[in-house]
């Protein structure tokens, strides 16, 4: 092995040395590097020629940056191999000796490469059941939607359906029924393709065993109803396998014609128990799904994601008295003597109905498994009962010897009407004659509520009356206002009822009518009210809306709605919907009691108002035109929140 010098050395002294000082001299420089380098097996001799050619020279300084070059490398094998023998508390010595001899760009070099090693996926170290733990403390649909993209893993977890379960409880959505989440691939667990069960008859005992496993787990309750206690417990399916009806199989010993037949049957029999499967994994909800579906329907009621169909009509500048609408029909009674039908999904005309020969004040339908029964009553005193599909009239219902100005429907065999001479009749609308007169207010029936085999009226006369349908009779009286009963509402316990004079009383039931309350704030006529459980919303002629709290009888929210009378109130079990004689429409929370928005465009006046959990009808009076002046016309506007879904 040669030794080089290093080009320092090759310059020529100031005076030339003898020939012993540089044999000498040039036997020690070996010699410090030998030690350097360490024990060898070739022995190192030195030589002292001096270079014969400037190439020669160039050659011995390359071969020296190659040493050097390499030389580093071989040492970090050593320090690798030295770092693994340290002690923990060693190992952080040497780093932070070492990190303390870089700079800013080495520094942020080291962070790219540590800084993902100390990245965890917890849901992949997590038992299942833990995950899930902590997912439920998440109430924020749109957090789930971002985490299940983080990876595989997170979708998986959030693909359970108890945490969905956990959200429709959360935000009061009732758990979806069999015929809501049956026609769609998406609502519900996905089957194996049956080629795929022919091909393999064995597998799928085990697909059937792993789908009711999976029935167990996802229809679980536990973990929902320990949620509001803040101690969510994960089902767990039964420790009892399921055994599922095996399938039978062609026997080894029977001839090939037995075979054959028996290969039959295994299809046939495999093909019944993919259908039968099929048919009960389809029965099984998706409460991802549904939880999206209703969802998507609040955003659409609080953002205005609606779909608006205007529906045709003829009505011109009539008065709407009268509408009710259900997922199928919309009716509208004017007082132009007219009941007109629309589609509720289409929004398209469908009838109308003629017959009555005055103003129609009020209708109601009700429907059988077989009709759609319609009552209406108006100025003509007469009531009338119609087959809503097919525009049929029944019966025409006589007795009343003065405007019908209220009515209500028990069922499709009892209805009851009010009407200004005073009096209230219960009639069988199945035949068409009258079961019940009754008589006791002194002046028109203004208005009716139906519970059961009850029925309260409120009158012009000041009182408030509690009625048996069956029987006819008048079980007590409500008596304490000043002037006329504009509405009433009850429920099992009490009656509301709303007055010119400004207030709103409490009548106790049990009590025999006993005023247990008397509400004030409202400044002039309460027409309007809509009685929930624990809560009486009111709406006056002053524009306000009011918010009761049965329980202390305190106003928890008075709002300025409308710069003239409200016309027209509803709640949907979410929101409030309220419309004013000033033209607006506007939608308040029911929670909150804060306005949530504008409903729709502004225009005269608001007529009627109707809504339920995905649709909403409006009926309005516009202008026809703008550059026109006097000129109205009653648009009905159908609201579909859940049109594209």
């Amino acid at each position: 092995m040669d030794c080089y010098l290093s080009i320092d050395d090759l310059s020529p002294p100031a005076t030339p040395p003898s020939s012993s000082t540089s044999t000498s001299s040039t036997t020690t420089t070996c010699s410090q590097r030998r030690g350097l380098l360490g024990n060898t097996d070739t022995t190192l001799t030195a030589t002292a020629t001096a270079p014969t050619s400037a190439t020669d020279m160039g050659n011995k300084v390359m071969a020296t940056k190659k040493e050097t070059t390499i030389m580093p490398l071989d040492m970090i094998a050593h320090v690798k191999t030295a770092f693994r023998h340290l002690t923990a508390t060693q190992k952080q010595q040497f780093l932070a000796e070492l990190i303390g001899c870089c700079d800013t760009t080495l520094l942020a070099f080291i962070n790219t490469l540590v800084a993902p090693k100390l990245k965890v996926d917890f849901f992949r170290l997590l038992p299942t059941e833990l995950s899930l733990q902590v997912l439920s403390y998440i109430d924020d649909p749109y957090t789930l939607a971002q985490a299940s993209q983080v990876s595989s893993a997170w979708h998986a977890v959030l693909m359970d359906e108890t945490i969905w379960k956990g959200l429709c409880y959360q935000h009061h959505y009732h758990p979806p029924s069999i015929s809501e989440t049956s026609d769609t691939s998406n609502d519900i667990l996905a089957v194996q393709q049956p080629s795929s069960l022919l091909q393999q008859p064995s597998s799928l005992l085990q697909q059937q065993q792993i789908q009711q496993s999976k029935l167990f787990q996802h229809m679980s309750l536990s973990s929902l109803d320990k949620r509001r206690s803040k101690k969510t417990k994960i089902y767990k399916p039964p420790s009892s396998p399921i055994t599922p009806t095996p399938v039978a199989s062609a026997s080894t010993s029977s001839a090939s014609s037995s075979a054959s037949s028996s290969s039959s049957s295994l299809v046939l029999s495999t093909k019944s128990s993919i259908a039968s499967s099929a048919s009960s994994i389809h029965t099984l909800p998706s409460y991802k799904s549904f939880f999206r579906r209703q969802y998507q329907i609040d955003m659409a009621w609080n953002n205005g994601g609606a779909q608006i169909t205007a529906c045709p009509n003829d009505i011109g500048n009539a008065l709407v008295t009268s509408l009710q609408m259900d997922e199928e029909f919309i009716v509208v009674g004017c007082d132009n003597n007219r009941i007109e039908v629309f589609d509720a999904t289409t929004g398209s005309y469908l009838r109308t109905l003629r017959g009555h020969h005055g103003g129609v004040w009020a209708l109601q339908f009700v429907k059988t498994d077989s009709h759609c029964i319609l009552v209406s009553g108006g100025c003509d005193r007469d009531a009338r009962v119609w087959n809503l599909r097919t525009g049929q009239l029944y019966h025409t219902l006589q007795g009343h010897s003065s405007t019908i100005r209220c009515l209500k429907i028990r069922d499709s065999k009892t209805a009851v009407t009010g009407s200004r001479d005073a009096s209230l009749r219960i009639w069988d609308i199945e035949h068409g004659r009258l079961k019940h007169l009754c008589l006791g207010h002194h002046s028109s029936v203004r208005c009716l509520d139906v519970r059961g085999d009850l029925v309260v009226s409120g009158s012009y006369d000041g009182t408030a009356r509690l009625w048996q349908i069956e029987t006819g009779e008048c079980l007590f009286v409500c008596r304490g206002h000043q002037s006329q009963i504009y509405a009433v509402a009850f429920d099992d316990t009490r009656i509301v009822t709303g007055s010119l004079d400004s207030t709103i009383k409490v009548w106790s039931i049990a009590e025999g009518g006993k005023c247990i309350a008397t509400l004030h704030g409202h400044t002039t006529l309460v027409g309007h009210l809509q009685l929930l459980p624990d809560l009486l919303i009111s709406g006056g002629s002053d524009g306000c809306l009011r918010f009761w709290n049965l329980t202390t009888f305190e106003c928890k929210h008075r709002i300025s709605a409308h710069d003239n009378s409200v016309t027209c109130l509803q709640v949907d079990g979410k929101h409030v919907l309220s419309g004013g004689s000033d033209g607006s429409v506007k939608l308040f929370d029911l929670n909150s009691g804060q306005l949530v928005r504008s409903f729709t465009q502004p225009g005269r006046t608001v007529w009627k108002l109707e809504c339920h959990a995905t649709k909403a009808v409006v009926v309005i009076q516009r202008r026809l035109h703008r550059d026109q002046e006097g000129t109205f016309h009653t648009a009905i506007e159908l609201h579909d929140f859940d049109h594209q879904l």
